[in-house]
């Protein structure tokens, strides 16, 4: 069962209101101007992706004790980030593969149970995140501006999770590492609007080692030249367990920005 509404909710209208731009151009498609963005010639192209993403972290516990982490509080105890895209394309076959790391921490006051191990007064959960996701992808329509493709892959979840508690003067802890890897299905499209703007959005759901997992993101893109586009965007993952050490749920959620370098 998802927990959180409101973040579901954002990402995914946010693609579905981005994708059903696509509509128009779709219905519209004899009589709508085409781009003047030069048509690729033939072979092998290649897309790199660096973001700075802004998230909020939301893990739960097995225990029920919900920690929301949020971008001022990344900030203040952000360790490392490193986001980033790598695309591969020819003809109507392609591949990709995306990278997230985090490394982050949070306080709070309050009173959790982790398996045998009864916390008060004070808790800390210092996360420590590799995401991986590996796909192919099939290019299954075209229209004069838009292009969609169908997505399947998997994407692999390594988290370290570091819990330091107080209970007055006794300090107790828990450092665990857990790795998931979850199968998954999507679509994934594009709208050129114009010369210099385009809308990007995906969607994907799937498991495997996890009961659930999903991800949804679109974005905005402003084309400075043939090579390079920038863009801003909204990106949600989220993730439902059964068995994974103490997490019983996850979800990083949150606005990003960044640069597409094409060759």
């Amino acid at each position: 069962m998802i927990e959180n509404p409101v973040p579901w909710a954002s990402a995914v209208g946010l693609a579905l209101a981005l994708s059903g731009l696509a509509v128009p151009a779709l219905a519209q498609d004899a009589t709508a101007p085409a781009s003047n963005r030069p048509t690729a010639p033939p072979g092998w192209h290649f897309t790199a992706e660096l973001y700075g993403w802004m998230p909020s972290l939301n893990p739960k516990l097995t225990s029920g004790q919900e920690l929301e982490i949020d971008f001022g509080d990344i900030l203040d105890t952000l360790q490392f980030t490193f986001m980033s895209a790598f695309k591969a394309k020819k003809d109507r076959w392609g591949a990709f593969v995306d990278v997230v790391y985090l490394d982050i921490e949070q306080a709070k006051k309050g009173s959790i149970s982790v398996g045998s191990f009864e916390f008060a007064d004070r808790v800390s959960v210092e996360m420590k995140s590799w995401i991986v996701t590996l796909g192919a992808s099939y290019e299954f329509a075209r229209t004069r501006n838009s292009m969609f493709e169908a997505v399947g892959g998997a994407r692999y979840l390594s988290i370290e999770t570091i819990i330091d508690a107080n209970i007055g003067p006794i300090a107790k802890g828990i450092d665990e590492t857990d790795t998931v890897w979850d199968g998954f299905v999507g679509v994934a499209g594009r709208t050129e609007l114009n010369d210099r703007w385009a809308l990007t959005y995906y969607a994907d759901i799937g498991g495997g080692g996890s009961d659930l997992t999903w991800q949804a993101h679109a974005s905005v893109d402003y084309s400075l030249n043939d090579s390079i586009d920038l863009t801003a965007g909204y990106r949600h993952i989220d993730w439902q367990f059964n068995d994974f050490g103490p997490l019983d749920e996850l979800y990083v959620t949150g606005p990003y920005v960044g640069a597409k370098f094409r060759f």
